[in-house]
């Protein structure tokens, strides 16, 4: 594999379509440990076994890493398009990204539980299907998590990050574009702030029990914001942006003493303490290797090629793979297979139904998304102005 560690380049000069090979490595990496820590945990369930802590507990490395990958990038796309929007445009720029967002995630989510619904459900216990009968309404408002537990459990239980990265995009943008009209360039600063603060404080004063409730709306995003003030550096500071790549090797040093070390466990011998800390102590780990990787311009080679296609197929596969290794589950005994074989094939059966999804859903409406480039939008000086974050690009299929 051929690395390339230019200085950041505009899309069309990669020629990979735009794409920065880091960011796609991160994603990679983040859909590869969430799919692998809950396929060893159900192997290990199937075999009536103990999991290996360390890789069960990849899958909450894996979804951390996707929320501070998504605040950088849609950090990154506001600052962007704040920069080219003309005072008395804000109301036009909100409702222009939020299609962008919506077209980009919700589609696909919807096609999904509509799967699940028609094939799913008949086989699901009873006491969950009573679950479901009065819980859908919130998974179709994507508020299954927002104030309280997941009801229905076994059905569609990744959809918990979704619903945080969702209520993310609506109300940080919408804040965003109320508060230019009056604190301008402080607007963006104070609401990465907001979106960190809170979010502790609520894990702080109202820890939750160690179940389900620890995947409440509120609670996850913090992780969000911390991309967001990395996508912050790099638009108000590049040059800091730049020297900030040599933070990578301290935040790998953060990553592993976290999982081999026991660093988190000695924060506090009180399990709400660890609560406060461990989230954003993880999320500033990844985001110190965020500078380096969004450099990491290109790559070539077959590791290289793969790299990228699992980025881009990355949604579809965590949409669709713990339901798959449940329904596997669900069906081994009457099919008579082992864990490893259960394991197997739901991972085979989870690749082709993501492809499937990606290619006649995801992509082509991805493609019909409004443009957020619209010249009536920009004023002289902001067309005028640098780009104000040179690295980013559309690296990954939740970027533009």
């Amino acid at each position: 594999m051929r690395l390339s560690w230019r200085r950041p380049a505009p899309p069309h000069a990669t020629g990979t379509g735009g794409r920065i090979f880091g960011l796609d490595l991160m994603r990679a990496t983040a859909i590869l440990l969430v799919v692998a820590g809950h396929t060893a945990a159900m192997i290990s369930l199937w075999a009536g076994q103990a999991g290996a802590p360390l890789v069960s507990y990849g899958a909450y490395y894996g979804i951390e890493l996707f929320f501070v990958l998504s605040g950088y990038l849609i950090g990154g796309l506001l600052a962007r398009q704040v920069a080219r929007t003309a005072p008395g445009h804000y109301a036009s720029a909100w409702r222009i990204f939020m299609a962008r967002r919506w077209l980009r995630t919700l589609p696909l989510y919807y096609v999904w539980l509509g799967i699940l619904l028609v094939l799913w459900v008949p086989v699901l216990p009873m006491v969950t299907r009573r679950e479901l009968a009065h819980t859908l309404p919130a998974y179709l408002a994507m508020v299954q998590n927002l104030f309280w537990p997941i009801e229905a459990r076994n059905f569609f239980d990744v959809s918990w990050s979704l619903a945080v990265e969702e209520w993310f995009y609506l109300l940080f943008a919408s804040l965003l574009f109320v508060g230019l009209g009056r604190l301008r360039r402080a607007t963006m600063p104070a609401l990465a702030v907001l979106f960190v603060a809170v979010p502790v404080a609520c894990r702080a004063m109202w820890p939750a029990p160690p179940t389900p409730g620890d995947h409440l709306v509120p609670y996850w995003l913090d992780s969000i914001g911390i991309g967001v003030w990395v996508a912050l550096l790099e638009a108000r500071a590049p040059r800091l942006f730049k020297a900030a790549c040599w933070a990578a090797p301290l935040g790998a040093l953060m990553l592993a003493e976290a999982m081999f070390g026991g660093s988190l466990a000695r924060f506090g011998a009180s399990t709400p303490l660890r609560q406060v800390i461990e989230v954003d102590y993880v999320a500033v780990a990844m985001a110190l290797m965020l500078p380096a990787l969004a450099r990491w311009r290109d790559a070539r080679g077959p590791l290289a090629w793969g790299v990228r296609q699992i980025a881009a197929l990355s949604y579809a596969i965590y949409l669709v793979h713990l339901s798959v290794l449940v329904f596997v589950g669900a069906k081994r005994t009457a099919w008579q297979l082992s864990p490893e074989q259960s394991g197997l094939l739901s991972l085979a059966a989870t690749l082709l139904i993501a492809l499937a999804l990606s290619y006649t859903i995801e992509r082509p409406i991805m493609r019909r998304r409004p443009d957020d480039r619209r010249p009536s939008q920009a004023s002289p000086a902001s067309m005028a102005a640098p780009n104000p974050d040179p690295a980013m690009a559309s690296a990954a299929p939740d970027g533009a």
